[in-house]
């Protein structure tokens, strides 16, 4: 069950989730990240899902910060490559993410 958020951080938890879970599989299924990882990186994902709304929203915003540091040196076919797996899996893309990382970084 997913923590109910504030009406202000509900969809962007949303949108949250379902980049780093897009993510995730394509760094699994390319072979970014090692099969023996994703056990622990679903149980992390579940223990933010069952945290209250404002503690999740923070913690989303953590994860979804070390996705993003984890692409950092990709180069601009790889992040395409990465894009278009997020945007047929109906998740953000790494360079929308990455474009509002400012948004959520602290000041």
């Amino acid at each position: 069950m997913r923590a109910r958020a504030p009406a202000a951080h509900a969809k962007e938890i949303e949108a949250f989730i379902r980049f780093e879970e897009a993510l995730m599989e394509y760094l699994f299924s390319n072979g970014h990240l090692s099969a023996e990882l994703r056990p622990l990186w679903k149980d992390r994902l579940e223990e933010r899902l069952r945290m209250p709304a404002a503690l999740a929203f923070v913690k989303h915003t953590m994860a979804v910060r070390d996705c993003v540091e984890m692409a950092r040196e990709w180069d601009a076919e790889e992040v395409r490559a990465a894009d278009h797996f997020l945007e047929c899996h109906g998740a953000p893309t790494l360079s929308q993410i990455r474009a509002r990382c400012t948004h959520f970084s602290p000041k």
